[in-house]
């Protein structure tokens, strides 16, 4: 396991590194002048609006190369500093960050987090542009362009200031992905700015601003995860329960987490129990649905004796197990577990915390919601696809299957994790 941090280096900063150019800041409003002018001068032709906005947040240098193919050093020069003018005229009376921004921002500062800037930008081009933003103050740490170390080197030297014990990277472009690869920091694409479809390589997408405080709030969780859980002193693999009533979030919540522990650098592994439902002449068995589901819904020995039971034993697992359709209710389904004792293994589902399996996990996590709001959702979810009968079902079935697991295993009470996840984007940590 190779994540970037280690309980040496932990403090007590949470650090959130933004990209300036397509992330914050609504360069073309500004640059696409400036460039526009600037070739004029030169008399040069100009590209396309598109194109020049698909150099925005490459070095000034590469821009120009793009811009002006086959042409003299000095005339690049010539052209930097022409497009430099420009933005310093231009930049009073047109510079602003994107929508929602400034609220996400002080939502952060206030919330605790520090901020910090690194940008391929000079470091003067950067304060015109903070200080024309009035933003500057909100930011600890400001890395600009240097003329030896790469973005990544740069973000790395951001953390061996801070010592965060947490971090993560916002960007518009693929070196800002690849700049946060570098040190197993997750990312989040700013799909608004000038990237593309280069922000499909992000572990995390924001449409818009707005998204940016979610991301963030959930891997501020998945990092209290993995301290706590990778802390446990273990020499087999690691497995993490995460576990709730239908419709809490469980499949969004742990392939989110899967995807952050991926960018810190570690080997996982994503369980669903629901593939290992049992056929439905065996989930019906018995004169009482709700004993008859809790009992019988899910191969649980399966699951021991295939994969949780070898792999705690130090196993190498790698093996294909065919498990069954739901819709169908055949065995169709082929799918392939790997499992090394560096991997994590992150296992979840309902009525999970439980014989035979329980005592195989190693670190528990329950999201809680209220019944009321299963309903809400369920409506929401099932209703288009089942009709309004299965509301009938979840409350005449499921949620008394739920409020029985509750009362006899306490889940929430056993758990080393209780997370409020009423609302999908605020999770909250009880």
């Amino acid at each position: 396991m190779n994540g970037t941090f280690s309980n040496e280096r932990f403090s007590n900063e949470r650090l959130v590194i933004f990209d300036l150019d397509g992330t914050l800041y609504e360069t073309d409003n500004v640059s696409l002048e400036a460039i526009q002018k600037a070739l004029r001068d030169l008399h040069s032709s100009i590209p396309s609006e598109e194109k020049i906005k698909s150099l925005i947040g490459d070095r000034m240098e590469d821009i120009c190369k793009e811009l002006m193919p086959g042409s003299t050093p000095e005339e690049k020069e010539i052209l930097i500093e022409r497009i430099r003018a420009y933005e310093w005229e231009i930049m009073s009376g047109k510079a602003k960050l994107y929508e929602g921004m400034n609220a996400v921002l002080k939502e952060l500062v206030s919330s605790g987090y520090t901020l910090a800037i690194c940008s391929n930008g000079h470091r003067d081009y950067i304060d015109l542009v903070l200080s024309s933003l009035c933003i500057k103050n909100l930011f600890k740490y400001i890395k600009a362009r240097h003329p030896v170390k790469s973005k990544g080197e740069q973000i790395e030297d951001i953390l061996t200031m801070s010592k965060p014990s947490y971090a993560i990277v916002i960007g518009d472009r693929l070196h800002d992905i690849n700049a946060a690869r570098e040190n197993n920091l997750p990312c989040i694409g700013a799909k608004y700015g000038y990237g593309g479809d280069e922000m499909l390589e992000a572990d995390f997408i924001a449409e818009s601003p707005n998204e940016i405080v979610s991301h963030i709030t959930c891997c501020s969780i998945f990092a209290q995860i993995e301290k706590k859980a990778f802390g446990l002193i273990l020499k087999s693999p690691i497995i993490i329960g995460i576990n709730g009533v239908d419709t809490s979030g469980k499949t969004q919540f742990s392939i989110l987490l899967s995807r952050y522990l991926k960018s810190r650098g570690y080997k996982t592994l994503l369980i669903h129990l629901d593939d290992f439902h049992n056929p439905k002449r065996f989930r019906e068995q018995g004169e009482n649905e709700i004993d008859s589901y809790i009992n019988n819904a899910f191969n649980l020995k399966l699951l021991k004796d295939e994969i949780l039971s070898p792999a705690k034993k130090g196993e190498l697992i790698d093996k294909k197990l065919t498990l069954l359709d739901l819709e169908s209710d055949s065995f169709i389904n082929q799918k392939h577990y790997h499992i090394d004792n560096q991997t994590i293994v992150i296992l979840e589902g309902t009525l999970l915390y439980r014989e035979p399996i329980d005592e195989f996990i190693d670190y528990r996590v329950y999201l809680d919601i209220d019944f009321e709001e299963v309903l809400k959702r369920a409506g929401l979810r099932d209703e288009a696809r089942f009709g309004k009968e299965i509301l009938g079902k979840y409350k005449n079935k499921y949620i008394p299957i739920q409020k029985r697991y509750i009362e006899k295993y306490l889940p929430k009470k056993r758990s080393d994790l209780v997370i409020d996840n009423t609302d999908y984007n605020h999770p909250m940590v009880k």
